[in-house]
């Protein structure tokens, strides 16, 4: 049979049953693996089931034994209501668990399960908790508690449960492995599917090539020979019998008559020879050509009117003479090509949109992981704060005290001096009253002597008659002062002896005195120097605190490059990469010891046994220092195959990060020397030169990264309402994580990478159109559809799909409805960061309603699922005025999550009840220890409801002459092509619904635009309402709810209501904004004995923020020339301060809920400066 004479239907009907044979196969061979999967995926949800029942039945076991112990060690009867749920628990799970599609062995498992249990519950539980009530019989509880041992837990029952668990892991991952490998033969199927059908369609291709498009071009290049003119061309494939030859054949009819007519009309020239009718002739054509020019210009108008108007479906209809033909076609053709590039940049912007989702997910987890950063750093800095006013009030006493204890010893060594120059005084003082009383017996003698010479001068006057007479006279009055003298001398000297004596008696008090001031002294010389050194020791504390009191010190370089180059007029290249360099030193408290002192301890208060506990002038002990080093280089490649835009963009990127965390210093040889009854360990004392050398804890991760991705939009196919727009997105990536990690002296190392394969696709579907007449009567209405899965060689397929519907009944109102489902897998870092323990970390625990210090572990869980995220999102835009560009907004969406990947939480009684593996506490109920790295939460429901509206109108005269200007500067934007490292999109993404609430394209006037000149006000206020936000932490207990007193952060619960107004105004370079942010406040519900509500109060917050683009301003560039491109800003955030007050159920404020640890910053001012260099 010769192919050549089959007529072309039966060619292309035999070609494409060729292609639905082989595609056929390729659909039965998937569809024979997908119901393998489905029936793998419908055990493994038999296992989860049995598993998280086996999860429940232990958690009940063990609140059966720890409310046990609770019962006995506080004789609290509030613990039997745990207890008996605890058994119920149990009896429900093992019962479900009995009941389960499980193996012998399983079973077997199960019913010893149940019956330890029972036994247990019959020998101790129901015994001991009875006894726990009785006054009587308690301490004898207690005593059984104690000499029963082993007995008395509940290992084995919990072993039993546990290997029942194991088990059903090893089946789940006995029938993964069997949905990978029905997985992998999927793919070959269609690889291989694939690989046939591109072989046949190229083969069929080239042979109808050969048999169809090779004869007419043939067949066109003969008929463009004979549109020259030249008629005595040969006509090919005459004597073929499909299509062609009959085509052939009725060119070659065509070809004779030509030739035919030629001759006749060389022999009608020779007859036109009349000048008179050639003028006439010519006359016409001109009035000819001037009708057709006329027709040409009034429809080309029409049309320029049009494309002005930014009608992109206006094509020109009317016929147009032979010769202007063209001009019709190319125009057509350009606004063709128009709409084209717009429907391409319309795809661009949904894998924006897409790209958008990520990245607000992204930042949600981001945000989530910042928030518990951020309390942690507040409740730190609350912790840290308390102990710093604390010390700074010991160290200013101390130097208070060290102040007076100086003076007291000043005073008493003045006192001493002053007794000292007392007793010389008194001595001289008795010397005095000595040398007096000799003056006085020198007086005693001279009157005795005076005495004896008046009566010798009475004898001898009376010797001497009427001569001696005179002597007589004076004799008797000497004699008296004489005697006058004696007396007076004898009462002076005896005053003088009974001083003497006094004088001695003070002389000796005072000598006893100043001894005793000297001693007194030389103490206050011990206990001033004492007080100094502890004032000393005691500021050096505070100052350490206060370094410590603050945010981590770090410091930050780095350098990065672009060039940019087109390879020739439709392929661009742009190439970038950077370096960075950071590090970050924090504090995380001081060391302390605990030191026992033993009986006769000198040390020892009273010398009996003591404990002391003491900090360590050591900051360097507990601190923690990161180093992380970065380089990144990208390249990207863009063009045009045809009508489809492609770009193909590469990227690199390794991280280093060096951490070491000090965990305190050895005081191993401290204690013992204490312990031994070395009596010259002083505890008092300076211990810094008494303990060993700093304990370090290190981690180490080098992340290596390399991505690739093309991305393809165009329009597929061409519909009556217009054109299929479709963004095709493949990308490939390698990652890599190598981790090591010292803790406590124990060495781990990781080593995880993951290979990734991603496809995407987006479709838009127009379906009415009222612009081209296509179903008109029902509006616009278009379709989308978004498509993408992702193949990870550590976790397997993660698959996402959407779609949504845009309607535009009447002009100026559009409808939407958009559904998501995107799966999304936890990243290499979430799976496999090296484990870091960060000692002293202060929390706030609920149960106890008050702050502590734990060891908080962090880094990533292997054991993270993937996360499914539904989404639901109906919209309506609404613009009530056709003049005024005010548009009315609402938006209704739903997000159902199921084992959503979160950071740890805050801590509550219900997350700690929840997740008791994650918790520690020691005997006496204090929180020790938590595990705080990445967790899945078992579901999450959400619900919200937005609506709105947004306004704009320009203001001010227009100004056409500064229309080839250049507009307003707007803000300062990311980096174009070449301004900063080409980053990767992070695989398809999940696919997004409308952009706001009201999605869609809404038909009809936008209102007024700005022209140059004018000005523009804007003005937006959104208010959200939050109708539901629950999560279930775990299968099998009941969802907390964020919007009824429940809490995952430690910033409060979620806020029902939200509401945003954005305004803002700007001209002729210069612009001003306000963003305003309002909360309702919420409450978390405290639970448990000793526990507290916490009112966070609302909160609003205003920022402003204006600006000056300084090149607009002509003049004042025409005098500085350097304030060409500058443009100067002023901000305010937080205008009036305002932030969140939290209160307890007493009206307190715990520390590290105070307002200043929550908002730090408080209101920020802000300037800057830009300036682009020319």
């Amino acid at each position: 049979m010769n192919l050549k004479n089959i007529p072309m239907q039966r060619k292309l009907a035999i070609a494409f049953a060729l292609l639905l044979t082989v595609a056929a196969a390729m659909i039965g061979a998937v569809f024979f693996q997908l119901s393998e999967m489905r029936t793998a995926a419908r055990l493994n949800a038999e296992s989860k089931a049995i598993i998280e029942h086996t999860h429940v039945a232990e958690k009940g076991v063990i609140r059966l034994n720890s409310q046990m112990r609770g019962v006995l060690l506080t004789g609290n009867e509030d613990y039997l209501g745990v207890y008996r749920k605890g058994w119920e628990q149990f009896e429900e799970s093992s019962a479900a668990l009995a009941a389960a599609d499980l193996t012998p062995e399983e079973a077997a498992l199960v019913q010893k399960a149940r019956a330890d249990a029972a036994a247990w519950r019959t020998e101790f539980g129901t015994p001991l908790t009875e006894a726990a009530l009785d006054p009587a019989r308690i301490d004898a509880a207690r005593r059984v508690l104690v000499d029963s041992g082993d007995r008395v837990r509940v290992t084995h029952i919990t072993k039993a449960i546990s290997d029942l668990r194991d088990m059903e892991i090893e089946r789940m991952n006995l029938r993964d492995a069997q949905q990978s490998s029905a997985i992998t033969a999927s793919f070959i199927a269609l690889a291989v599917g694939g690989l046939i059908l591109i072989v046949a369609a190229v083969f069929l291709g080239v042979q109808l090539s050969i048999l169809m498009v090779a004869p007419v071009r043939r067949m066109t290049g003969a008929m463009s020979i004979m549109a020259q003119g030249k008629l005595d061309v040969a006509i090919p494939d005459t004597d073929r019998k499909d299509e062609v030859g009959a085509m052939a054949q009725a060119m070659q009819v065509f070809r004779d008559n030509g030739l035919r007519a030629k001759t006749l009309e060389q022999e009608a020239d020779t007859l036109r020879n009349d000048s008179e009718a050639e003028r006439r002739r010519r006359e016409a054509a001109a009035a000819q050509e001037a009708a057709e020019n006329a027709v040409v210009i009034e429809n080309l108008g029409k049309g320029l009117h049009a494309l002005a108007e930014g009608d992109l479906v206006y094509r020109i209809n009317a016929p147009f003479p032979p010769r202007s033909e063209v001009l019709k076609t190319d125009f057509n053709r350009s606004i063709a090509r128009l709409e084209e590039t717009v429907t391409g940049v319309l795809g661009s912007v949904h894998g924006i949109d897409s790209g958008a989702s990520e990245i607000s997910q992204a930042s949600d987890d981001l945000s989530r992981r910042t928030e518990q950063q951020a309390a942690s750093l507040e409740e730190t800095a609350a912790a840290l704060d308390e102990i710093t006013v604390t010390v700074r009030k010991t160290a200013d006493g101390a130097s208070q005290a060290a102040v007076v204890t100086s003076g007291a010893r000043q005073s008493a060594e003045a006192s001493g001096a002053v007794v000292m120059n007392a007793v010389e005084a008194m001595q001289k003082i008795e010397d005095g009253s000595r040398q007096i009383s000799q003056i006085v017996g020198v007086i005693d003698e001279i009157a005795f002597q005076t005495n004896l010479l008046a009566l010798n001068a009475g004898v001898e006057a009376a010797r001497a008659g009427e001569s001696g007479r005179g002597f007589a006279v004076v004799a008797p009055e000497v004699r008296a002062l004489a005697q006058r003298s004696a007396e007076a001398a004898k009462e002076i000297k005896t005053l003088i002896n009974s001083s003497g004596a006094e004088v001695e008696n003070g002389v000796r008090l005072v000598s006893e005195a100043g001894s005793a001031l000297q001693a007194i002294a030389a103490q206050v010389n011990d206990i001033s120097a004492l007080v100094v050194e502890i004032a000393a020791s005691a500021k050096e504390q505070a100052t350490g605190l206060q370094e410590i009191n603050v945010l981590p010190r770090s410091a930050e370089a780095s350098v990065a490059g672009t060039y940019k180059h087109d390879l020739n007029d439709k392929v661009g290249m742009t190439l970038s990469g950077s370096l960075e360099d950071s590090a970050s030193r924090s504090y995380l408290g001081l060391p302390g010891v605990t030191l026992t002192l033993p009986d006769g301890n000198p040390w020892s208060p009273g010398g009996d046994a003591a404990t002391l506990y003491r900090y360590l002038d050591l900051p360097q002990a507990l601190t923690r220092q990161t180093n992380t080093r970065s380089a990144e280089l990208g390249a990207v490649f863009d063009g045009y195959l045809g009508d489809w835009r492609w770009t193909a963009t590469g990227e690199y990127s390794r991280t280093r990060t060096d951490t070491v965390t000090g965990r305190g210093v050895e005081d191993d040889d401290l204690l013992a020397r204490i312990a031994a009854g070395d009596t010259t360990v002083n505890p008092y004392s300076d211990l810094t030169s008494a303990v060993g050398p700093v304990r370090r804890d290190t981690a180490q991760s080098i992340s290596q990264s390399l991505e690739g991705e093309v991305v393809l939009n165009g329009t597929a196919w061409e519909l009556p309402a217009g054109g299929i727009t479709t963004t095709f997105k493949f990308g490939g990536e390698h990652q890599a994580l190598d981790s090591e990690s010292v803790r406590s002296g124990l060495a781990t190392d990781r080593s995880q990478s993951r290979d990734l394969g991603s496809v995407q696709a987006n479709f838009d579907l127009p379906i009415a159109s009222v612009d081209r007449g296509v179903l008109a009567g029902i509006g616009d209405l278009s379709a989308n559809m978004n498509l993408a899965y992702q193949e990870l060689s550590d976790f397997g397929g993660v698959s996402s799909i959407g779609g949504g519907l845009n309607w535009s009944p009447v002009e100026r109102l559009s409808l939407s409805a958009n559904y998501s489902d995107e799966g999304k897998a936890p990243t290499v870092q979430q799976l496999n960061d090296p484990t870091i323990a960060t000692p002293n970390t202060p929390v706030f625990d609920y149960a106890t309603n008050q702050t502590v210090e734990i060891t908080q572990i962090s880094g990533g869980d292997p054991n993270l699922k993937a996360e499914d995220r539904r989404i639901l999102k109906l919209g309506v835009n609404w613009q009530p005025l056709s003049a005024t560009d005010l548009r009315l907004n609402l938006a209704y969406t739903r997000t159902e999550i199921d084992n959503e990947i979160a950071s740890f939480p805050a801590i509550t009684p219900d997350l700690e009840a929840a997740l008791p593996e994650r918790f520690v506490r020691n005997a006496d109920g204090d929180l020790v220890s938590i595990d705080a790295r990445p967790l899945n939460f078992a579901k999450r429901d959400q619900q919200d409801v937005q609506w709105g509206f947004n306004f704009s109108r320009p203001f001010g005269k227009a100004n056409p002459a500064l229309a080839g200007q250049r507009g307003p500067g707007g803000g300062p934007g990311g980096p174009g092509p070449g301004g900063g490292v080409i980053r990767m999109g992070g695989g398809p993404g999940g696919p997004g619904g409308p952009g706001g609430p009201g999605g869609g394209r809404l038909r009809g006037s936008r209102g007024p635009g700005m022209q140059p000149g004018q000005g523009m006000f804007n003005l937006s206020l959104t208010h959200t309402w939050r109708v539901q936000d629950e999560v279930v932490i775990r299968d099998g207990l009941a969802p907390l709810d964020l919007l009824g007193g429940d809490s995952i952060s430690g910033s409060g619960g979620q806020s029902r209501h939200e509401v945003q107004l954005q305004t803002g105004v700007f001209k002729n370079g210069y612009g001003a904004f306000v963003n305003a942010n309002w909360r309702s406040g919420t409450t978390v519900n405290g639970d448990g004995p000793g526990a507290t509500d916490l009112d966070f109060s609302d909160r609003t917050t205003v920022n402003l923020f204006a600006f000056a683009d300084l090149t607009q301003r002509t003049g004042l560039v025409e005098r500085f020339p350097f304030l060409k491109g500058a443009r100067v800003g002023v901000g305010v955030q937080n205008l009036f301060d305002d932030r969140v007050s939290v209160t307890s159920s007493d009206g307190s404020t715990p520390v590290n809920y105070q307002r200043d640890y929550l908002d730090p910053q408080g209101r920020v001012f802000r300037i800057n400066l830009r300036k682009i260099l020319f």
